[in-house]
């Protein structure tokens, strides 16, 4: 009996042996449990595949100097699709009056526009300025032939010749419309002018005409210079050949010069 109970009290330690290494083995794998938990947490992989596509997507983030060129562009855009693109305003330069075609005063002897006509209305109480200053080597004669030394010879004389040195200015004897500038053999350069009511002047022997065809002149205006005398003239001298015509037909200018 005594036995009995000696080797049951030695199965019995040895089960609370075992239990007692059991429970510390336990004890133990529960603490490594614990301490793998905090010191190496268990990370997320990478989600893949599927999931992606209904991942947010983040915008890069910009530096402050992107952020200030962004915001540059921005406000350049803005305002170039807000303001309106105006053109320069260029004030249209004052127009001025060219010289040649300025007014000229209405005084005596001065050049008439082409756009002034002149009241041209030449009578038999009309008077002539002298064209020239000069003594008359020739006198007007229709009825009666003259001699002329040149020429060698009698002839008629529509128009008088009046004695002046070459390069004298050469004026208008009175208000008209120039009608015609030409040259012939005879008494070289010439200037024609209507005076109106049928009268007319032609001023002849001339080296240089300063009017032109159409052009308005007054009393004492300059028509050009006096030449040296064509070959029809030249025993007679230098001296202008000035001739006046009523309704074509010649007439004695001396009768209207004062």
């Amino acid at each position: 009996m005594k036995k009995n109970k000696t080797l049951l009290a030695v199965l019995l330690g040895c089960v609370l042996a075992a239990t007692a290494v059991a429970g510390g083995i336990a004890w133990n794998g529960s603490r490594d449990n614990r301490e793998g938990t905090q010191e190496d947490p268990i990370s997320l992989e990478q989600p893949t595949g599927d999931y992606l596509w209904n991942t947010p997507t983040k915008e890069p983030k910009t530096t402050d100097g992107d952020e200030d060129t962004a915001k540059e562009e921005t406000t350049t855009e803005t305002k170039e699709e807000t303001e309106p693109v105006t053109e320069p305003v260029t004030e249209a330069p004052e127009e001025t009056v060219p010289e040649e075609e300025a007014r000229p005063e209405e005084t005596e002897g001065a050049e008439v526009g082409m756009d002034e006509a002149l009241a041209l209305n030449f009578s038999p109480d009309s008077k002539l300025a002298w064209p020239v200053q000069g003594e008359v080597i020739k006198e007007f004669s229709v009825d009666s032939t003259v001699y002329f030394p040149t020429l060698k010879q009698y002839k008629t004389n529509p128009a008088v010749l009046v004695q002046s040195p070459a390069g004298t200015n050469v004026a208008a004897a009175a208000d008209g419309l120039v009608t015609a500038v030409g040259s012939n053999e005879e008494i070289g350069n010439f200037v024609t002018m209507d005076l109106g009511n049928g009268y007319s002047l032609t001023y002849g022997q001339l080296a240089e005409v300063s009017v032109t065809p159409n052009q308005y002149v007054t009393a004492g205006n300059p028509l050009g210079i006096l030449s040296s005398p064509t070959i029809y003239y030249v025993v007679e001298g230098d001296n202008l050949y000035f001739k006046m015509t009523k309704d074509g037909n010649p007439v004695d200018p001396l009768d209207y010069l004062q």
